[in-house]
This record gives structure tokens, sequence and C-alpha cells, in this order.
């Protein structure tokens, strides 16, 4: 029953040749990790994973077709991916974490890029040189191309999301994040200003988010 459900899964390329195409460091996570991926029919699967931030969709190694990697059929039947102790929502805005459940924050991820150009003589690189190389991947009855120029990861951005009075707000920044809270305002940044808090830091946010709750 496994490898029949595994077959109804959509082959990408081969390991060796997504790698060479999207470096390892355009993944969320440092290498392919033992997860699961729950489907909202009941389906389950327990496959290596990775999150890639260059075209935003959860990867898997297929250890039972030659190590090939794969994109999870019917992505918008998954209801949830579990990767070690770490849940992620999949959307269509990209992977979207749980950070915790009471009170609910989430965050969800987003990679900026660069190209690292070509060669262009004398030691040099051109980032404005046309890109004339392509590789693809098949995801379902359609084929999407892929440039094959190295692509650099220059940053991961964190834009969490929490919901208060019925209303949804997002922030990636301070007053982002007062804005959710302004009964509160100067209360919350003097705490934040007193502890010197990075809002690019998950931790700093849980810590002033959990404060901001219990006021």
């Amino acid at each position: 029953m496994k490898r029949i459900l595994l077959f109804c899964l959509i082959c990408i390329m081969h390991t060796s040749g997504l790698i060479a195409q999207i470096d390892s460091t355009q993944f969320l996570l440092k290498g392919f990790q033992d997860g699961y991926v729950f489907y909202k029919d009941g389906r389950q699967f327990q496959v290596p994973m990775n999150y890639s931030l260059l075209i935003k969709k959860f990867l898997f190694i297929d250890q039972n077709d030659n190590n090939n990697i794969k994109e999870f059929l019917e992505p918008e039947m998954v209801a949830t991916i579990k990767i070690g102790e770490r849940i992620f929502l999949p959307t269509k805005d990209g992977a979207t974490e749980v950070l915790q459940m009471d009170p609910p924050i989430f965050v969800q991820y987003r990679g900026s890029m660069r190209w690292e150009g070509k060669n262009v003589g004398y030691g040099g690189r051109s980032e404005t040189s046309a890109v004339d190389s392509y590789s693809s991947f098949q995801s379902g009855n359609t084929v999407h191309k892929l440039e094959t120029e190295k692509l650099i990861l220059t940053r991961i951005d964190k834009i969490f999301r929490i919901e208060r009075n019925g209303k949804q707000y997002r922030f990636i920044n301070e007053k982002q994040f007062l804005k959710a809270f302004p009964e509160k305002k100067e209360v919350l940044k003097e705490y934040i200003k007193k502890n010197d808090f990075d809002f690019n830091a998950i931790d700093d946010v849980l810590q002033v988010y959990n404060y901001a709750t219990a006021l």
C-alpha cells in the first residue's frame, strides 16, 4: 500500500540534478530531515523533507525510487507537515510554521535571492548578464522552467501572524507589532527597549508577544 501511494506522488528530478541547480543554502532547513506529511483525507507519509525557498515548495526524497526528489501530489490537500518538532501549514504564500498554539502565533518564511552572475573575464562577475540555460521540473501536468544560473540566498524574511479581537495582524518589525496592541503601546515600547528585542529573532518575538497578551 505504501509503495502504491508513493507512486501517486510527482517526481520532479533526480536528487543530484536538483541539488546542482538549487544550492543547499536555498533551503529553509539544513539538509533533508525526517518528517511526516498529513493529508486532509487521512493519508500520511514519513519521508525526508525540506522546504525550497527558491521555488516555494515542500520537497521530499523518495527512498523507494532511487532517492528522487519529488513534490507532493495535491498540495492543496495537505493539512500539516511535521519535521522534527516543528509544525508547518502549507499555504499559497509559502511555508508557515506554527510557533505556538496558546496564544497562537505563526511565522511565514520568504527567501530573498539574487543572481550570482556570470564570469565576465579578469575575475569579475556580472549580475546583469542574460540567463540562457534552463532546467525544468514537472508539477502535475505543467512543466516549469528553472534558471540554472546560481542563485544566492541573501536573507530569510520572517513574517509573523497573530489574531487579536477577531482581526489578523502581520508584522516584521516593532512598529507593525505595536499596531495590534494600541492600548498597551507605551508599556510594550518600554519593555522592548529595555530588553533590546530583535524582531528577526523568533525567541525574542515569542517573548514580547506572550508578555503583551498577558498584560
